[in-house]
């Protein structure tokens, strides 16, 4: 996906928690490589995104370690 105006770029971040996710991971470790969305987050962005709709009250994350829990859920999710 392109967006060229920066203007619609913000508030597609404000609106679709997965380009929020990329743009927050850009910003917390600099110089990594840009996040690429894997089936994972894209599933954990999608629970999320229910329990903030309240379609859901409870969500349990089970991913082994290093699989950007703690960023999606504990910094992205929070902002």
């Amino acid at each position: 996906m392109t967006v060229h105006s920066p203007a619609l770029l913000s508030a597609l971040r404000r609106q679709h928690f997965p380009c929020f996710l990329m743009k927050a991971f850009e910003t917390l470790p600099p110089g990594d490589p840009p996040l690429e969305m894997a089936w994972y987050l894209k599933a954990m962005c999608h629970g999320l995104q229910e329990v903030h709709e309240g379609k859901e009250r409870r969500l349990v994350i089970t991913v082994p370690p290093r699989h950007l829990k703690s960023v999606t859920a504990s910094v992205a999710f929070v902002a």
